[in-house]
Formats: structure tokens, sequence, C-alpha cells
């Protein structure tokens, strides 16, 4: 069985199509990349994952149980976290406390989440996730007053606090520097060797091609490839996805 599940899953939104019965098998231990052009359903798909919007049809098993109609807190307590394409972030809170918060991804309120925030050994794993992150230093820093990169490892702190099984990241390296993106990459290779499943969206091929074990490309709703990083690379379907329809050549 596996960990992750989709089987045609649908969702339309009026008279667009936005997935188009999507299949895809994530197994336990993985880290899986979904590439495609803008508006191929691959955000789409996460929020149909993780309760976000319920698909038209299909279903999504998590360990051979279904998350159709189950809430984004409940999808949470069962083992899946997630970050998105904009960072989310307390702004006007420190990053220690941002992380604290993360208790709430273990299907707690916020407001719960901090009340149990005083058991010192949920303060002292909250600290261990920012010295992960390379954030120990700015534990007192607001997280508005993070650069745009450093808000993205809090981000993930914060996720992680939750000790998800299954990881979905929307476009991890998006708006983050290169040194930076370095450090992410290399912290979410550490996770998935802790035992994290990981799928990501991603845009910088580099990064996901040199992330993934396995890949599916979507394009317009559908998965028309499937396979490891260098299948992807150089599938016809998947260069025309991005690059269009190759051109005649020849002399006139």
């Amino acid at each position: 069985m596996s960990l992750l599940e989709v089987s045609g899953v649908a969702k339309h939104f009026g008279g667009l199509t936005a997935l188009a019965g999507v299949d895809i098998t994530v197994e336990a231990g993985e880290i899986v990349g979904l590439i495609g052009p803008n508006g191929s359903g691959k955000t789409t798909l996460f929020h149909c994952i993780a309760g976000a919007l319920a698909p038209d049809a299909g279903d999504i098993r998590l360990r051979g149980q279904s998350l159709v109609g189950v809430r984004p807190d409940g999808v949470c307590a069962r083992g899946v976290g997630r970050t998105f394409q904009l960072v989310r972030v307390f702004p006007q809170l420190s990053a220690f406390d941002n992380v604290l918060a993360g208790q709430s991804h273990r299907a707690e309120s916020v407001v719960a989440a901090f009340a149990s925030a005083s058991a010192s050994a949920v303060k002292a794993r909250a600290r261990a996730l920012l010295q992960f992150m390379g954030l120990a230093d700015h534990a007192a820093t607001p997280a508005s007053e993070l650069s745009y990169g450093q808000q993205r490892l809090l981000e993930l702190a914060t996720v992680l606090m939750g000790e998800p099984d299954l990881l979905l990241l929307d476009e991890p390296t998006a708006g983050v520097n290169p040194v930076l993106i370095e450090r992410l990459l290399a912290r979410l290779r550490e996770i998935n060797e802790r035992g994290t499943t990981i799928v990501l969206i991603e845009h910088n091929m580099e990064a996901v091609m040199g992330l993934s074990s396995r890949m599916y490309a979507l394009a317009m709703g559908r998965i028309i490839a499937e396979g490891t990083p260098e299948t992807l690379r150089n599938d016809p379907a998947v260069l025309e996805s991005y690059f269009g329809p190759p051109r005649a050549t020849g002399r006139r």
C-alpha cells in the first residue's frame, strides 16, 4: 500500500477544468517532484490533497484511508503538512513564536498551541528546528524583519513542528537567493533521510531534478509524463508543454 494514492481526481471551476482525472502514487520515504507550466493544475492538486478543496470526482487516500471530505485541520492531524506558493508566517510574532504556533498543525488551535507551549520539550523542539534551519540567531526577530528566504525556512520549521509524515511543498525555492536555496535543499534532503516523505511543486528545474527520485509532469490538468528526472528531462511531451511544438526546419 502506497503512502499516498490519488486516483482519477477531477476538479472544475465553472467551465474551466483544473484537474482531469489525475492519478499519482507516492511511496513512503520518497521525494516526488511535480512539474508543469503555470495553470497546469499543480497547486489545485495540493489543495485537494490538503483538504482546502473537495475534488469533483476521484479519491485521495493516505495509508489507505480516504481524505475526501476531511477538513484541512483533519488532514493535518493525519500527518500531512504543507507550505504555500506565497510564504505564510505571522509577521509580528518572533521567529521562535512562529515555530511554537506550528503546534497548531497537530490539530490544535493557535491559542491552545501557545498554552501547551509551556512544556519544556515543546520549546526545546522549537529551538532545535530554528537551529536546524540556521535561524537560531534570529529567534527573537519578528518574522517581518527576516528576508524572504529566511521566511521560507521559518515557514518550513513551523510546519515541521507538527511532525508530518508527508510534506507538500509548493515552490519552496521561489524568491529565495541562491545561497539560501542550497541551505533549503540540504535541509530537505536531511528531513527526507529522517523519514519524512516529500512531494514538491517546483519551477526551478535544477533544484527539483536534483532532489527528486521520481517525478510527474502535468499539463492542462492531466499527467503527461512520469518517471525519473532524466526521463522527464528528455520527454517530448514535457518539452512541448513548456516550449510549444517543435518548429519545422529546412530551406525554402
